[in-house]
């Protein structure tokens, strides 16, 4: 498939603002959307950036910090239940690590829950 080059010449207006020309910009943007502009080679590269219909969560250092705190925390006490001989069922533990993240959940002020599925993996799979 060969892409055609569509070119125009534009002013650079005061502040450093251009009007993308509608023919360009009606297949790849609408208006008020979100632009990345990268300086390639010499070359500055528009595109479109597509935004998440609903709100993102960052985190911050103490967040993350406290995420592997957790983690470490319910990784040693499943070692110690697997060295003590006590065994516990899947469910059981995973019942645990819910009410855990729920905990969790409400102290960072999120709704969404602690990642669970690389828990359960780690518990069903490893050998540890």
């Amino acid at each position: 498939m060969q892409q055609s080059i569509t070119e125009e010449i534009i002013k650079l207006q005061a502040k450093g603002v251009l009007t993308i020309p509608k023919n360009l910009r009606k297949d790849f943007m609408e208006d008020n959307s979100l632009v990345k502009i990268k300086k390639e080679k010499g070359k500055l590269i528009l595109e479109p950036v597509q935004a998440l219909p609903y709100p993102v969560r960052r985190y911050t250092d103490n967040d993350v910090g406290e995420f592997i705190d957790l983690d470490n925390t319910e990784t040693n006490e499943l070692r110690q239940t697997r060295r003590n001989g006590k065994k516990i069922s899947a469910g059981e533990y995973l019942l645990n690590l819910a009410k855990r993240a729920e905990k969790m959940s409400r102290k960072i002020k999120t709704k969404a829950p602690a990642d669970l599925s690389s828990r359960i993996d780690h518990y069903l799979y490893s050998e540890n």
